[in-house]
């Protein structure tokens, strides 16, 4: 009876203190690169795709 009220004190606590303040939002590209100063291109509108060349 011990040990059960102590895994029940142990999962209680676990449960008490692994709750978040509040939730995270999902930050999509677009709003990441505003916010890191970065650019996103678009790789669909591209006219001349690149070429390699063998030397």
């Amino acid at each position: 009876m011990k040990k059960f009220l102590i895994l029940i004190a142990i999962c209680f606590a676990q449960n008490a203190f692994s709750q978040i303040e509040e939730p995270k939002r999902y930050i999509s590209d677009s709003e990441r690169a505003i916010i890191e100063g970065n650019q996103v291109y678009n790789t669909a509108g591209i006219d001349v795709r690149p070429e390699f060349r063998e030397e």
